[in-house]
């Protein structure tokens, strides 16, 4: 969390790319998500003289208390996008990575391959996409 802060401090404008201002706030909040489950597991290991294992933090998460497990896996979604979106940042800088990044078009042309007409399924945004011109082939 500090060096989160530390980067924004650092920084000369606070101008950010939308992946970037996704990636800083899913950082800020993974300490505040996770204060809880460190106190709960080894907070209560260093303070009393309960050893649990495994099974017991299972048992805590799933069934006496599951708005924890619940919490457990909003952090871990929270975690990968972090480390998803840091990924993206890192490679963007890598020539190979920026010509094959999926665009908007490559999307848009991929529907018009697999859909005919009219008969996009429930979901799919191809029908929106004006229709594919016909070439020779067909």
């Amino acid at each position: 969390m500090a060096q989160a802060l530390w980067a924004l401090y650092q920084r000369q404008t606070m101008r950010l790319a939308g992946w970037q201002l996704w990636q800083t706030i899913l950082g800020l909040l993974i300490p505040l998500l996770l204060v809880g489950h460190v106190m709960g597991t080894r907070g209560l290991h260093s303070f009393t003289a309960f050893h649990g294992d495994y099974i017991t933090e299972l048992t805590v998460f799933w069934i006496l208390a599951p708005v924890y497990g619940v919490l457990q896996v909003v952090v871990l979604i929270v975690v990968w996008l972090h480390a998803s979106l840091g990924i993206h940042g890192w490679l963007r800088l890598k020539p190979w990575y920026a010509a094959r990044q999926t665009s908007a078009f490559t999307i848009a042309r991929y529907c018009r391959l697999w859909h005919s007409p009219g008969s996009s399924p429930r979901g799919c945004r191809c029908a929106a996409l004006p229709p594919k011109a016909v070439g020779p082939n067909g």
